[in-house]
């Protein structure tokens, strides 16, 4: 059985899914309490976004072996896929406990005290990682994170600067380096930055809808279209590009041919909350709630983890 599923375990690394899930399959009938097998669908279903199902398997193995701080923490990342922040810092406490050098599990705590405003036992946990190793680039990233949400300016300038000496990807320092212009209001520099980005990444999403942001903010709407007919010209299945033009076109006053690019980025992009969401307020500014609470429905049928579909 051991050997089965590290057989799945292979097959699931070479792509062979359907194999790999049969294996597992096989050997949780023979034995649904083997720990390996577990261990390796909670696995697949975290990287498969599943949250429940990782939680289950996770929980069945800690039972038989309840000192795998790995599990623990693995555990933690399935409950905070499932927005059990509580659960998950329950889990993620364990793992450090049980291991106080796994740097995963405290890295998660901080970033969970820093988006619930713990600045400071954020940064008592983050001072003793970088002590054992200062260049370590996840804990760097949370720091930044603190400094940014405490607005101490200053501070993420050094702590990018150390990541980038420790060995970060220039364009996710780039990117980072972008954010932090961003909320400091100083939008040529932004502007820069996210140019970088978009260089070295021609169809990356996030410096693309942050320049036509940019340029919609600074009154620059022919060069938004510009940039988006561009891309659209080198790549007509972009995901975004659609989306981005029907809001431009909205914005100029177009309401059909915003609601036709609209329609198609829902089509191209089914995930993307924000064509749903800007469909269903032309829907509502015309008068057509029925029709808006149709978009939004079908549109929360796709996505139904977006918390701005659903308010």
């Amino acid at each position: 059985l051991d050997a089965t599923v590290k057989l799945a375990s292979l097959d699931w690394s070479a792509g062979r899914q359907e194999a790999a899930e049969k294996q597992l399959s096989e050997v949780l009938k023979e034995n649904p309490r083997s720990s390996e097998a577990l261990l390796l669908e909670g696995k697949i279903a975290l990287l498969r976004g599943n949250g429940k199902d990782a939680i289950q398997a996770f929980r069945t193995v800690l039972k038989d072996q309840p000192e795998l701080a790995e599990v623990y923490a693995l555990l933690g990342r399935a409950y905070l896929m499932t927005n059990d922040t509580a659960l998950a810092r329950e889990s993620l406490e364990k793992a450090a406990l049980l291991n106080p050098k796994m740097v995963e599990a405290h890295v998660t705590l901080a970033a969970l005290d820093t988006s619930s405003g713990k600045f400071k036992e954020a940064r008592e946990r983050l001072d003793a990682l970088l002590k054992l190793d200062p260049n370590n680039l996840q804990t760097l990233s949370v720091l930044l994170n603190l400094q940014a949400a405490e607005r101490d300016w200053a501070a993420t300038d050094q702590t990018l600067s150390r990541a980038r000496s420790a060995g970060a990807d220039s364009s996710a320092a780039d990117l980072t380096e972008a954010r932090l212009f961003q909320a400091r209001q100083e939008l040529d520099r932004a502007r820069s930055a996210y140019e970088r980005v978009l260089a070295s990444h021609p169809d990356a999403p996030e410096p693309l809808i942050a320049l036509v942001q940019l340029d919609i903010k600074q009154g620059k709407p022919a060069q938004a279209k510009e940039r988006l007919e561009q891309v659209l010209a080198r790549n007509p299945t972009h995901p975004h590009v659609t989306g981005l033009l029907g809001e431009l076109l909205l914005l100029g006053g177009d309401q059909a041919g915003a609601e036709s690019r609209f329609r198609e980025a829902t089509r191209i992009k089914p995930d993307w909350p924000m064509p749903w969401l800007h469909l269903a307020t032309l829907k509502l500014s015309q008068q057509k709630g029925d029709e808006a609470r149709e978009v939004l429905e079908k549109g929360v049928q796709l996505n139904p983890k977006s918390q701005e579909l659903r308010l």
